[in-house]
């Protein structure tokens, strides 16, 4: 007698974005990523604001809570919720989890204030 169990596949998302710095642009090539196990959802971050070293917009796809130095989880739910910031700046997040998935509408993430720490997820991207 054989007996399986199941065995769940690993979430797949796309993996890249652009970034407007001063007019240059910023591309991080575009692929496909298998997400570790522990990832349930993909993010995609729309964001325009304003750093100490100028205006930053663009977009960054990637699995939730996978990005180098940065081990953080956005999503707690599907859907998509925007931040706003006190200098006009603003950051759109996106939750699926869905094999290459893209947002959806409504929304309920983590309270983690994203604009206070998108210079860091930049510098993961940029550096």
């Amino acid at each position: 007698m054989c007996i399986f169990g199941m065995v769940s596949e690993a979430l797949r998302c796309r993996y890249g974005g652009k970034v407007r710095h001063y007019g240059r642009i910023l591309s991080i090539p575009g692929s496909n990523q298998t997400c570790l196990p522990s990832t349930h959802y993909c993010l995609q971050l729309h964001f325009d604001y304003f750093a100490d070293d100028g205006r930053y917009n663009g977009v960054l796809r990637l699995c939730d809570g996978e990005m180098t130095g940065f081990k953080e989880k956005f999503c707690m739910v599907e859907g998509c919720t925007t931040q706003y910031d006190f200098e006009g700046g603003k950051a759109r997040v996106c939750c699926c989890s869905t094999d290459y998935c893209d947002h959806s509408a409504a929304s309920n993430l983590s309270n983690l204030p994203i604009l206070l720490i998108l210079p860091l997820l930049l510098s993961q991207f940029l550096a």
